[in-house]
């Protein structure tokens, strides 16, 4: 059913299923991935709306692999031919896709399709755009005048993008208002990739010197990283780093990264509402998200210390900001009945912790239940929405302000028992966790072995090549996917109109792990109406689309449902698919 808002305005869409597409240039980014995930949380519970992720490759003349990133963008061509009732659309291909649109007869449609553009689109879009001066300034403010750093570089991005350009100039705005001269030396430009080694050394051997670094995104610092590590440089130590974006990768990072992100709403939680708004008639304006600076490892800035009244026994707000301090991704998460909500058990122990602590006392009953609901919180999950160091420090620093204020370690003896229970839990959790994804990565590494052996054994022997490709498929381990292929490829040439075939045929499809090829009869359908195949049902969580191509040939889609896991391996199955099928049809 569609959200009652979109029914009460009288949306009427095929089959009372609303499709949205989520445009972005490339899932190899940590930030397109947050986005992914942020805007599936933040879409309303139920089967009503499927999501479509459709990721390109930033691309232009000159760059590497410039042929193959043609190839993989003709993905582009499915926003104009499908139907689809909404789009959001990430900044980076904006302008392209607008163009393209306009210059084709049969893309025209997708200009009058509601749209939300993340960090810059046209000037009358709607667009939600994140703060890019008081994140920023914050850090160099406290780089400056607490830490005393004189040398501050900014490892920087592409200057086609609205927040690259806008992040420079609050770079050097903050030096001069400091009484500090920008040098052009003091900058070097990325494609804001972890690609940016080579950029990331030439910034340090220009300035060998430095005393911190801006990147101008969390994946420019992972480049920046690791340049710093071939030299011996240990970041947060020897030169001080912060990035932008607060990606999740931010906090797991060697040593955590500190970076800004948003405050309060997260970019895909206000593009999923702002775009239902508009799909049920509402006008819409841009919004602008405030950002602050998240402090780690790499640049030790904290935005406040516990207190004496924080100790008391809290009130609700004092233990929402300790949750949001050690917890920040859990702010958006969607709640269900079957979901334990985290945030209400956190205030229950916690709650325990510090009455005791004001009392000077906790009894071995009052222990034993702080630490069955501490087990019953880190068991449903709460370790997924922090990176750990920070949280084992913040517990720390907590504890030591109650030891501290209190004046006895004797008479809090039995909660700082408690604390430590926390900290070995965690400790502990984080250990087992690091054990299963070893696992699965081992898990996946083998399937995807057994399938590229598999499908290409015997290719063009028996004529049945394509088919046994196919089969094999159900051997990789998927929970949910599906393959559209074309009849026949689909071949660029450079410079020339590439238009797709009407119909495309999905051959087989994995509904919770369960493998089954499509019957001949009912193979083919209509590119134009491909995403509401019945069989994608299973996947309304989420569609990843990813092109499955090799050399000037496209030979389809594969649509995955969105898990964790499927952004790395997606893109290797669909590459080896394209191989499978290339090599196939050599022989």
């Amino acid at each position: 059913m569609l959200p009652d808002h979109m029914r009460r305005e009288g949306k009427t869409l095929r089959n009372d299923k609303c499709i949205i597409g989520l445009v972005i240039e490339d899932i190899g980014s940590t930030y397109a991935r947050d986005l992914i995930r942020d805007t599936m949380d933040s879409i309303p519970e139920g089967d009503a709306i499927r999501l479509v992720v459709l990721a390109g490759k930033y691309d232009e003349p000159g760059i590497d692999l410039h042929e193959y990133r043609q190839v993989y963008n003709l993905i582009h061509h499915l926003e104009e031919i499908c139907e689809f009732d909404g789009f959001i659309v990430s900044c980076a291909p904006f302008a392209d896709i607008m163009k393209r649109a306009a210059s084709d007869e049969n893309g025209r449609h997708f200009l009058d399709i509601p749209k939300v553009y993340v960090g810059d689109g046209p000037r009358d879009g709607t667009i939600v755009k994140c703060d890019n001066e008081i994140g920023i300034r914050s850090g160099i403010d406290f780089l400056i005048n607490i830490n005393g750093c004189r040398k501050l570089c900014m490892l920087g991005g592409r200057d086609d993008l609205y927040d690259a350009i806008k992040r420079k100039e609050v770079f050097i705005q903050g030096l001069a208002d400091n009484g500090i001269e920008f040098k052009e030396q003091y900058f070097v430009g990325t494609d804001m990739s972890e690609n940016c080694i080579a950029e990331a050394e030439h910034l340090l051997d220009l300035n060998p010197d430095m005393d911190a670094v801006f990147c101008v995104n969390d994946s420019s610092a992972v480049g920046m990283y690791a340049a710093m590590k071939k030299r011996g440089i240990v970041p947060g130590r020897d030169i001080q780093v912060f990035g932008f974006d607060n990606t999740r990768e931010a906090g797991t990072m060697e040593p955590p990264l500190s970076s800004v992100g948003t405050e309060g709403a997260t970019a895909g939680s206000k593009t999923v509402e702002l775009l239902l708004r508009k799909l049920a008639g509402e006008q819409t304006e841009t919004v602008i998200l405030p950002t602050r600076l998240y402090g780690r490892e790499s640049l030790k800035y904290t935005a406040y210390d516990y207190t004496m009244k924080d100790l008391e026994l809290p009130d609700t707000a004092v233990l929402d900001r300790m949750f949001d301090d050690c917890f920040y991704r859990y702010r958006n998460e969607k709640y269900s009945r079957e979901n334990v909500d985290l945030r209400r058990l956190f205030h229950a122990f916690m709650t325990r912790l510090l009455s005791a602590a004001q009392r000077r006392y906790m009894s071995e009953g009052e222990f034993q239940e702080a630490l069955r609901l501490v087990d019953i919180f880190i068991e449903n999950g709460a370790l997924e929405y922090t990176d750990i160091r920070k949280l084992m420090k913040s517990i720390s620093r907590l504890q030591d302000a109650i030891n501290k204020e209190k004046g006895s370690i004797s008479v809090n003896s039995m909660i700082n028992r408690a604390f430590l229970r926390i900290k070995d839990k965690v400790i502990e959790e984080l250990a087992k966790q690091r054990e299963l994804d070893q696992i699965k990565r081992n898990d996946s590494r083998e399937k995807l072995e057994e399938f590229c052996l598999r499908a290409t054994d015997h290719l063009g022997s028996s004529g049945d090549g394509f088919d046994r490709i196919i089969r094999n498929l159900g051997e990789l381990g998927l929970k949910d996917a599906a393959f559209f292929g074309f009849e026949k490829p689909v071949v660029y040439e450079h410079d020339k109109t590439v238009d797709f075939p009407e119909n495309i045929r999905l051959y087989c499809v994995v509904k919770e792990s369960m493998f089954y090829v499509i019957s001949e009869n009912r193979q083919s359908v209509s590119v134009k109406t491909m995403l509401s195949r019945a069989e994608l049902a299973g996947m309304n969580s989420g569609i990843l689309l990813l092109p499955v191509l090799c050399g000037s040939c496209l030979y389809g889609f594969l649509a995955y449902g969105i898990t964790e896991d499927i952004f790395d391996r997606g893109l290797i199955i669909a590459t080896e698919l394209g191989r499978a099928l290339y090599l196939n049809d050599l022989l």
